[in-house]
């Protein structure tokens, strides 16, 4: 009987490639991102075409803000993991898209996070697309939850 010999160079490189997916797609702590924020700005968009919105609506929430306290609740319950078959400059929206941003800062102003969350199920957060589990489902339904908050 012959025995399995897996050659030593394709042990190491099934190795890096492990270690390399753990670290690519490993959950963001959005609590902590939250945690380290004491404002947050809300803006709703509707985006009929290219280039051309019909309606805009920005919120300016500071940590005393009950709206603040509901939104923060919300995005605490997600989970975020990174999508690694997705590129930024490649998405494409279906027009007419409706979408909500929340931009989170600290005491002196420092971005901590943004989180883009779009009718069409589709959210980025930091740069990054990701994939997201809320507790009532998916991305869709984290924007229809923040767009009742955002108005």
């Amino acid at each position: 009987m012959k025995s399995f010999h897996i050659p030593r160079t394709a042990l190491f490189f099934i190795l890096f490639a492990l270690a390399a997916f753990a670290v690519l797609y490993r959950p963001v702590n959005v609590t902590s991102l939250i945690r380290a924020s004491s404002q947050c700005t809300i803006r709703t968009e509707v985006l009929t075409s290219p280039g051309h919105m019909s309606g805009t609506e920005l919120s300016v929430l500071s940590m005393d803000d009950e709206k603040y306290q509901q939104v923060t609740e919300v995005l605490s319950t997600i989970s975020c993991r990174k999508k690694l078959n997705q590129l930024y400059s490649s998405y494409r929206h279906d027009y007419p898209t409706q979408s909500v941003t929340a931009s989170f800062y600290d005491d002196a102003e420092n971005h901590k996070m943004l989180i883009t969350v779009y009718s069409d199920g589709v959210c980025i957060l930091n740069n990054a697309f990701v994939s997201v589990k809320y507790p009532g489902g998916g991305a869709a339904q984290l924007y229809e939850q923040l767009a009742g908050m955002g108005q």
